[in-house]
């Protein structure tokens, strides 16, 4: 959640929710919240709309936390993947294509709330971020890639840091491993990468 595209100016990120939720009427209660929340934010009809519309291609953003927990181990539910493969489905019915697109990566790749965690920015000084990173797309390659809906991942969304700390070695080192455990599983995909501070790496 991006709480300023829902006009809760007063809402600092996602983290602020769900911690209110969790303190206030349980963990189970948060879970469901979520839940229903992502269920009514995309829905079937948005990529009909889109088609409509004429567009070919639509970004989804993936939060680590749909198939990972804190700690960084993946959940063992069986349907950890279930709303990513939805919104697959749906792209594939109405003939959209699909970026897929780590919006919020372990750590945080920047201190925004975009990352589902503001003033968090962990992912480029943290070893345990990086190597969960890795291991997110490495599942997501798995997963995926014989699933000819998706065009191409993009593998951070806007990895910058705190926007005034030059990290743009970090994103480069981080991209090529993150590549190699894509080529591994024998994924030939289409790869974006972010540029930070718009500096090609």
């Amino acid at each position: 959640i991006e709480p300023w595209m829902l006009g809760w100016y007063e809402i600092k990120d996602q983290h602020t929710i769900d911690t209110a939720l969790r303190d206030r009427v349980g963990d189970d209660f948060a879970r469901e919240f979520f839940r229903r929340y992502r269920d009514a934010y995309v829905r079937e009809a948005d990529f009909a709309h889109l088609a409509a519309l004429g567009f070919n291609c639509v970004r989804l953003p993936v939060d680590y936390r749909l198939v990972m927990r804190e700690d960084y181990s993946f959940r063992d539910e069986a349907d950890a993947f279930d709303e990513i493969d939805r919104a697959l489905h749906w792209a594939e019915t109405h003939g959209l294509y699909v970026i897929l697109d780590l919006h919020g990566a372990p750590g945080g790749q920047s201190d925004q709330h975009h990352t589902g965690r503001a003033e968090q920015n962990r992912l480029w000084t943290d070893a345990a971020s990086q190597r969960a990173t890795v291991e997110l797309w490495r599942a997501l390659s798995e997963r995926y890639k014989d699933r000819a809906v998706i065009a191409a991942y993009d593998l951070l969304n806007e990895p910058w840091a705190d926007y005034k700390t030059d990290v743009r070695p970090q994103p480069a080192r981080l991209c090529d491993e993150i590549v190699r455990a894509i080529r591994s599983t024998g994924d030939r995909r289409v790869v974006l990468y972010a540029a930070a501070f718009g500096t090609e790496i």
